[in-house]
């Protein structure tokens, strides 16, 4: 069993209304608070974000399908001012993300503590930390967990979805337990074609370093309204364990699909298949 610590996840506030449509070249002004005085006026979850960001950083919204440019910020006003460069509709609560972009926010939230007694209490297997940027970041986790004296201490899965965490790999894989190719929020940060490449370099560098590798993110997409897989799904959950993955993560396939049994069964087909040869 895994529990998994959200980390600094970042989303949109409400919409005045149920979507917004983003035409590219459009304005749009990010402002402290949670309540938006026009419909261009965008909040979220994540205050600092004004204080973080600079001009020309990319501000992605709706899992990377909308993307908007800083051009402009008033810290003392509370406001940054973006351009749409890729057009597509948001609606509340969407995932912000913020590529190389340097968070002041710890990775260990105050919520996190609170979900980390829980799982503690529960003794669960494996505590996976959201958005790890470095190091410390799992060096902290473990030193809460001790903290705590948990009856049982669970092993720690650092989730690998941030461009920095790209960049401290080799300490990373040092002083946690396991990593986890979370293959969506990374793919929205490098881009969809740098995600395969850098799956088969993580698998790779933990396995020199003797340490468990996950890897999740739309392994069986397809499988959330069909009873089978694609060939190409097929294909990406072999080559993950040909390249010596230890684990194969379902997310909306199992979630939120029709057929998470059929899922769960044709991803187990796959791996004996794989074993076989």
């Amino acid at each position: 069993l895994l529990g998994d610590l959200s980390g600094p996840k970042i989303r949109l506030g409400e919409l005045a209304g149920s979507e917004t449509w983003c035409a590219e070249g459009a304005l749009f002004r990010f402002i402290r608070g949670t309540e938006s005085a026009s419909s261009t006026d965008l909040t979220c979850t994540y205050e600092p974000l004004i204080d973080d960001v600079r001009a020309g950083d990319r501000i992605l919204l709706a899992d990377g399908t909308v993307a908007m440019q800083v051009v402009e910020k008033d810290v003392s006003a509370g406001w940054v001012q973006c351009q749409v460069v890729q057009a597509g509709r948001i609606r509340s609560r969407q995932g912000v993300n913020l590529p190389g972009v340097a968070l002041s926010t710890p990775s260990v939230t105050e919520k996190d503590r609170h979900d980390l007694e829980w799982a503690l209490q529960q003794q669960l297997d494996f505590i996976g930390l959201s958005f790890v940027r470095r190091a410390d970041d799992i060096v902290q986790l473990q030193s809460l967990i001790q903290s705590l004296k948990p009856r049982f201490a669970p092993l720690v899965v650092a989730k690998i979805e941030k461009t920095e965490a790209i960049d401290d790999l080799d300490n990373i894989l040092a002083v946690t337990d396991a990593v986890m190719v979370a293959r969506g929020d990374l793919a929205i940060e490098v881009g969809n074609a740098a995600v395969p490449a850098l799956q088969k370099r993580m698998i790779r560098m933990a396995r020199e370093k003797q340490k468990l590798t996950i890897t999740a993110t739309q392994m069986m997409e397809s499988m959330i309204s069909s009873p089978i897989p694609t060939r190409a799904e097929v294909s990406d959950v072999a080559n993950a364990v040909l390249d010596g993955t230890d684990a194969v993560m379902t997310s909306a396939e199992t979630a939120a699909g029709r057929y998470p049994a059929e899922t769960i069964a044709a991803m187990v087909r796959v791996c004996v298949e794989v074993e076989k040869e």
